[in-house]
């Protein structure tokens, strides 16, 4: 019998309100996310003439809107649209209808990382459009932290027992006491650390990279996209339709943006050669 490193039963609540109401890790994460992000987002626009102009306050309103908005849709339609379809107000407010016809205070029960992206996207879109800002220098700014504010948030999972790996037998293997007694691939914590050392390895090379249009941006998005094609191999399915497939749909729909990163850089790459 393998003896797991770790059995995992800590309560995804700080502190209840309620039963169901209350400080989650994982909101307290995201939150730490969004603080550290714009913490390092504020080194480069105070020691970069070329992004100076932008208010990061303005920044991070946009890019919250279009993530959360974009996550919660993301995993509405793409993951469980049959019941979301005939359940709208769930896919806005953090309310569950129950079978007697009352309503529970529940959370925001899914995010789907990718539709976060694509919310990100249609968000600094609007923001260039408005303020006159580079649709282009926006995306290398935002992904230089996104990877650290992708790390934060697999932490939130793993404080949520959601997101769990296959069953293994290598000795790292996590038992989530709130799923099973099995002993799992500890597939966030995978994701994390993967994020956090692409973020510390493009956040230290930041001062060549940003120079180059559209590199960061390319970079990150190949680097996080793969990582989690790869990464998702070692998940449980998240859904039952994905059962029996052999890429599940977050394979899936990281593949278009592998594609997108590889746009990028070669658009990048292009650039340099005719600027040299």
């Amino acid at each position: 019998m393998i003896t797991s490193v770790l059995y995992w039963s800590i309560d995804p609540y700080v502190f209840h309100i309620t039963e169901t109401v209350g400080l989650r890790y994982y909101s307290l994460l995201f939150g730490l996310g969004i603080f550290l992000s714009g913490h390092f987002l504020t080194i480069v626009l105070d020691g970069d003439k070329n992004y100076s102009h932008i208010k990061l306050e303005t920044l991070a309103v946009y890019l919250v809107a279009g993530i959360v908005i974009g996550a919660r849709l993301g995993h509405c339609l793409l993951y469980d649209p049959s019941y979301y379809l005939n359940h709208p107000i769930e896919m806005f407010l953090p309310i569950q209808q129950q079978q007697d016809g009352s309503w529970l205070f529940t959370g925001y029960l899914g995010l789907a990382s990718h539709g976060g992206v694509i919310g990100m996207l249609i968000s600094l879109g609007i923001l260039s459009i408005r303020k006159d800002y580079s649709f282009i220098s926006l995306l290398d700014l935002v992904a230089l932290v996104a990877p650290l504010a992708g790390c934060s948030i697999r932490l939130g999972n793993l404080f949520n027992s959601e997101i769990i790996g296959e069953p293994t037998g290598q000795s790292w293997g996590v038992v989530f006491t709130a799923v099973d007694d099995i002993a799992r691939h500890p597939s966030q914590l995978y994701e994390a650390m993967v994020y956090l050392i692409i973020f510390f390895v493009i956040y230290g090379k930041r001062k060549r990279l940003l120079p180059y249009k559209g590199k960061v941006f390319g970079i990150v998005v190949i680097l996080i996209f793969a990582a989690r094609f790869l990464i998702e191999f070692t998940k449980i399915d998240q859904v039952s339709s994905e059962a029996g497939r052999y890429l599940n749909l977050g394979q899936i729909l990281s593949v278009p943006f592998v594609i997108l990163g590889a746009v990028f850089l070669f658009y990048s790459n292009k650039n340099m050669q005719n600027n040299n």
